[in-house]
């Protein structure tokens, strides 16, 4: 009877640790999605989709070691495996870390997404941090003392909200300043965890086990196919998050009526449905109007190499316009935005470090000639994508 309880206690406080762990990431997401526009959400999710992704293929099945071999070996052995793990995940973090550095431009390419790879460089070290953390759950569940993992799961988690949530909520902070707070909890977390990982064992004399890494490697080796499966599974359905639906056909709603309203159902795609936007034909004049333009666009940024590799220079606005450019190897991609009702004019003279002696340029909304030798007319609310 004794057992029973204990193995009851062992798991209902497992089961409270996940349960914040849940609880944390259900108030996280909605939040994030209020506070930060479809870009910026879309960016933080990819990196976090990446990061998640890539460190299945990375860990190489290394965390379930703990739970498996623990109870199977002696105090004094398992101290030298934990010691041994812990140096395997910091060797491990710091190939991740500089995987995810030197690739990070190139995974934002193939995602089409060129702000992914500054998110993805701002990240790249916190692997160093949050790879050596693994393991504090499979150690105190062998250890059967799942008390502490529930506490470890709670501060964490709470560790988590309080560094990203509270300064997107107080001071409406960007995708940047929250992958920041990200790192600044994974750093903590990883003090935390290396301090629980120690713990049992001061005073342990540690004692080596024969043929350790090749016991390690076989049983954790294999394991490494299913998380490649995982990977690929996880690929199908969030390879590109960041890109709403909707904007094409001219979809449209804001959270002053609800949330909901901003997330309505694609029309079409059921049989049934009245309005199918899938097909041309199912698509009004306006929306084919609108899924041509767009669609031509993106085809333009797709494989542009001054918006995808290009220095970028931003402007502070005036007087409601506001200005961003890029530049590449001699080519410049210049987009004006009127921020007013009313019509506006660009002052040509505020932007001469980047017109420099360019008379001429094309505006790639509409492949329209615009003379930038002169101050340039702005409709009401007007966009204008600048090429020379």
């Amino acid at each position: 009877m004794s057992n029973k309880n204990s193995n009851f206690n062992q798991a209902l406080w497992l089961g409270i640790g996940q349960l914040c762990t849940f609880a944390i990431a259900f108030f996280t997401a909605p939040i994030l999605a209020r506070y930060f526009d479809k870009v910026e959400y879309g960016t933080y999710k990819q990196i976090l989709y990446v990061y998640t992704s890539l460190q299945s293929l990375f860990i190489m099945g290394l965390p379930s070691v703990f739970a498996y071999f623990i109870p199977r070996i002696k105090t004094e052995q398992q101290k030298a495996l934990i010691n041994r793990l812990t140096l395997y995940f910091l060797l491990i973090g710091l190939c991740f870390s500089v995987v995810l550095y030197l690739c990070s431009d190139w995974i934002g390419e193939l995602l089409n997404n060129p702000e992914l790879g500054v998110g993805l460089k701002l990240f790249s070290p916190f692997p160093l941090f949050t790879l050596p953390a693994m393991g504090v759950e499979g150690i105190y569940t062998a250890l059967k003392k799942t008390k502490s993992i529930a506490f470890y799961h709670v501060f964490t988690k709470i560790l988590m909200f309080l560094c990203i949530i509270l300064p997107v909520m107080i001071w409406h902070t960007g995708y940047r300043e929250a992958i920041i707070g990200w790192g600044v909890a994974s750093f903590i977390t990883f003090l935390v965890a290396m301090y629980m990982k120690a713990n049992p064992y001061r005073g342990v004399q540690s004692e080596s086990i024969p043929n350790m890494d090749k016991q390690v490697f076989s049983y954790s080796l294999p394991l490494t196919g299913a998380f490649i499966a995982g990977f690929f599974v996880n690929s199908a359905d969030q390879f590109f998050i960041s890109r709403y639906y909707g904007t094409e056909v001219l979809m449209n709603g804001t959270k002053s009526v609800t949330d909901g309203n901003v997330r309505k159902d694609f029309p079409g795609g059921w049989a049934g449905d009245k309005h199918n936007a899938f097909t041309e034909e199912g698509r009004t004049q306006d929306e084919n109007r609108m899924f041509k333009w767009l669609s031509n666009l993106l085809h333009w940024r797709q494989g542009n190499k001054v918006v995808t590799k290009g220095k970028q220079t931003q402007f502070c606005p005036y007087k409601g316009v506001y200005v961003i450019a890029r530049q590449y190897q001699g080519k410049t991609v210049m987009t004006i935005i009127n921020g007013k009702k009313e019509a506006n004019e660009l002052d040509v003279t505020r932007y001469a470090e980047i017109i420099g002696s360019h008379e001429k340029a094309t505006d790639v909304t509409n492949g329209c000639t615009v003379l930038i030798n002169k101050n340039v007319k702005l409709r009401p609310r007007q966009a204008m994508i600048l090429e020379f």
